[in-house]
């Protein structure tokens, strides 16, 4: 409860503090010619999947343009091979980043941390752009309104494509991805996720084996996957499960991009696998409980999402249960589930007969 009353006190006091404090000269113009720009992303698989197709619109509008991408390590490989930067860095190799001279920099995220709005305006970068959310738009030349919780995250990223005058637009991805398939994966798997950032997104691993048994009865195989910090939370799956699905662990994102691709559909909570799901055009079948929807909704032709929209917490946000029943998770029960595969299934199925 108290952190609850001086956060906003906090984030208030901050923001009065950097408006009278740090001054960015907004009455600079965008360039006409673009010879380089660097860009800060969210440090989260799912938030770097949703800004894919605005970092690809970025390379294609500034094809000669020296276009560098910011975010952790772990990450490097799946924008080098969708975006084709010239440059990746992690977040902390600042002194890397200020080597070069910016025309432009941009800060995606849509967070009230300042540790990229900072980074952005020490570059030195003529132009700044990012969003506004308590005081963090004192550090932009162009300040973006704060997003609305009704907007899509993608369609938030796109806002800055606005402001150059870029207009959005889809841009395939690389065909084949440089990386080798899971030795686990079976050509006709269903891949199973069960991790999320916080604990209040994860469905019970209890019902994600009762799920992958009711699979397994119709005769098709589940691959869980899951980096090595979540070994221990695939395994115990697993075992629940009587050894009616296989263990699939990696670290490497780009594995895991073509396992998700070559598998029926994934089956998950709402994650970075999620999205990435979802970047790849692979059908998904999510559990979403405390997550705001209209922001995070998976994106995909054939994505879908069981949700307990009638209970009055529910899209609270929060990273614990705040009524301490975990009830928008635990009362989507393992049959509703394993009724919603087995429609996906079927339109699969009918899809690739026609």
């Amino acid at each position: 409860m108290l952190g609850r009353l001086i956060k906003p006190a906090y984030l208030g006091a901050r923001s009065l503090f950097l408006r009278v404090f740090v001054h960015s000269n907004r009455s600079i113009p965008i360039p006409g010619d673009v010879r380089s720009l660097v860009v800060f992303t969210d440090g989260r698989l799912g938030d770097v999947c949703l800004a894919i197709p605005v970092l690809q619109c970025l390379r294609a509008t500034y094809p000669d343009a020296n276009f560098a991408i910011v975010l952790p390590a772990h990450l490097h490989s799946l924008v080098q091979w969708s975006c084709h930067p010239n440059n990746v860095f992690e977040h902390s190799e600042k002194r890397k980043v200020e080597e070069f001279e910016w025309d432009v920099a941009i800060d995606l995220s849509t967070d009230y941390y300042l540790k990229t709005a900072r980074l952005a305006l020490q570059t030195g970068a003529r132009v700044r752009i990012g969003f506004e959310f308590n005081g963090r738009g004192a550090y932009f030349t162009h300040a973006i309104t704060e997003p609305p919780l009704t907007e899509h995250v993608q369609n938030t990223y796109a806002r800055v494509l606005s402001v150059l005058g870029i207009s959005f637009r889809p841009i395939p991805l690389p065909e084949r991805i440089p990386a080798d398939v899971l030795d686990e994966w079976d050509p006709e798997a269903v891949a199973i996720h069960p991790g999320a950032h916080h604990p209040t997104q994860r469905w019970p691993a209890e019902y994600f084996a009762e799920l992958i048994r009711e699979i397994h009865g119709g005769n098709q195989h589940c691959l869980v996957l899951g980096t090595s910090e979540e070994r221990e939370l695939v395994t115990r799956i697993v075992n629940l499960a009587e050894a009616r699905a296989t263990a699939a662990i990696t670290n490497d994102v780009l594995q895991l991009a073509a396992t998700i691709r070559h598998s029926q559909m994934l089956i998950c909570n709402n994650s970075g696998p999620l999205h990435l799901a979802g970047l790849l055009g692979v059908p998904t079948l999510s559990l979403m409980g405390p997550t705001v929807k209209s922001r995070w909704w998976p994106v995909g032709k054939h994505a879908i999402v069981l949700r307990r929209n009638d209970l009055p917490c529910i899209g609270c946000n929060l990273a614990y249960c705040k009524i301490r029943t975990h009830a928008c998770m635990r009362e989507v029960k393992p049959e509703e589930v394993f009724t919603a595969y087995f429609r996906l299934r079927a339109t699969l199925l009918l899809e690739s007969s026609t």
